[in-house]
């Protein structure tokens, strides 16, 4: 709570009293980072799952096809946009996600594929179209376990990812548990469309 007190009395020594003001968000910024513990990615996901386990969580994402090896085909007639994939390609290089954002139906899936085509990488495909939080929390968690466990790096593609401003804490944990396990075994690729109250 150091931290949180220090931002406060930044703020309280401010000049103006316009600016000895902190709004909520700043609240919550620096609450969260003061109060956040990191979570070894296994302890998070074996509380996320059924007492039976993490194998247990496994064996049902197979069962139930959370996502899918390899890229799914393209449409019969594809543009081959050499530049948008070349850059995309060049941008997974760094580690970072890369996110293909914009509005429904032009074109992100399939830029997406062709980057996957690209990157000669084994992909795990996530299609997320019209899933509700609960199944996007399995899906991500239990691909963070499979890929703690890869030795080999994969391209990870998350298609239609739904961000909005009401997604639960456990759609967010999921994703970081995801996030975490690719910085060592592979790269991230995410699609979503814009929605009005991004812009």
């Amino acid at each position: 709570m150091g931290e949180l007190y220090l931002h406060c009395w930044k703020v309280a020594e401010k000049i103006t009293p316009e600016a000895r003001s902190i709004t909520r968000e700043d609240f919550l910024f620096v609450f969260e980072k003061a109060t956040s513990v990191l979570v070894p990615l296994r302890a998070l996901a074996s509380a996320m799952v059924p007492a039976t386990g993490a194998a247990a969580s496994m064996s049902l994402a197979g069962a139930i096809r959370l996502w899918t090896e390899g890229v799914p085909p393209l449409p019969d007639s594809t543009l081959p946009r050499q530049q948008a994939v070349a850059t995309a390609v060049a941008g997974l290089s760094t580690g970072a996600p890369m996110v293909l954002a914009g509005s429904a139906g032009k074109g992100k899936t399939t830029l997406a594929k062709l980057v996957a085509f690209t990157a000669l990488k084994d992909c795990l495909w996530i299609d997320l179209s019209g899933r509700e939080s609960p199944f996007t929390e399995a899906a991500l968690a239990a691909l963070a376990l499979i890929l703690e466990d890869r030795a080999r790096p994969s391209l990870v593609v998350i298609d239609d990812f739904l961000i909005e401003p009401n997604s639960t804490q456990g759609v967010w944990t999921s994703f970081a548990m995801l996030q975490r396990a690719c910085r060592s075994s592979g790269s991230q690729l995410l699609t979503f469309q814009l929605h009005k109250f991004w812009g």
